[in-house]
C-alpha cells in the first residue's frame, strides 16, 4: 500500500519593522539611489561605507528587494499621476522649448530639443535593425548556408542530408571526431 505524503506550504515570514522602514525610505524620492541613506533613516547604525555594504546585503533578500521594487513602482506611478506627465506633454514642451530657443538665438538649445524629438521618433539609430523571417529565405539560400557551415566543419553535406554517418545525437561522425590541429 502506497503512503500518501502531504506537502505543507510554509508561510512566508513578514518583513521586520526595520526592513519595512528600509523599504519605505528606499522608495522615497529623498533616498532614491542612495540605499545607504535609506538604511540610516530606517534606524540602522554605522558609517556610510558600512551602511552601503549592509544596504547591498539587505537587498539580496528577495522579499526585501521585491518590496522595494513594488514601493518604487508605486511612488513613480504616483509622481507621474500627480505631475500628469505624458508622452504628448513632453513632446509639446520640447517643441515649445525649441521654438523659444530658436527665437532667442540659442541654437544649441534648439538643436538639442530637435535632437530629443528625433530620438523619440528613432530617427538617429546607430545600428541597422534587419529582421529576416523564414518566409524571406529561399530553399537555395538555406542550402547554400548549410553547405557553407558544413564545409567550415569538414562535414560531408550529403551524409547529413541522407542521415548517414551520424549517431542518435544528430552530430555527424566527421564533425564530432574533428579536432583542431
Amino acid at each position: 500500500m502506497a503512503v500518501k505524503t502531504k506537502r505543507v506550504k510554509l508561510k512566508e515570514r513578514p518583513l521586520t519593522a526595520m526592513q519595512n522602514a528600509f523599504v519605505k525610505w528606499a522608495a522615497s524620492a529623498e533616498c532614491f539611489g542612495k540605499d545607504w541613506l535609506a538604511m540610516q533613516k530606517a534606524g540602522y547604525k554605522g558609517d556610510r561605507p558600512q551602511l552601503h555594504r549592509n544596504a547591498h546585503i539587505i537587498m539580496l533578500n528577495p522579499r526585501v528587494r521585491d518590496a522595494v521594487h513594488k514601493a518604487r513602482d508605486k511612488e513613480l506611478a504616483k509622481a507621474i499621476k500627480e505631475t500628469d506627465i505624458t508622452i504628448a506633454k513632453v513632446l509639446r514642451d520640447l517643441e515649445a522649448s525649441r521654438i523659444a530657443a530658436t527665437e532667442a538665438g540659442q541654437h544649441t538649445a534648439a538643436i538639442r530639443a530637435a535632437e530629443l524629438q528625433g530620438k523619440y521618433l528613432k530617427m538617429f539609430t546607430e545600428r541597422i535593425e534587419h529582421v529576416q523571417t523564414m518566409d524571406d529565405v529561399s530553399i537555395e539560400q538555406l542550402a547554400a548556408l548549410l553547405h557553407e557551415i558544413t564545409s567550415l566543419n569538414n562535414v560531408n553535406l550529403n551524409s547529413i542530408l541522407a542521415g548517414n554517418g551520424a549517431d542518435n545525437s544528430g552530430i555527424p561522425d566527421t564533425a564530432r571526431n574533428n579536432k583542431p590541429h
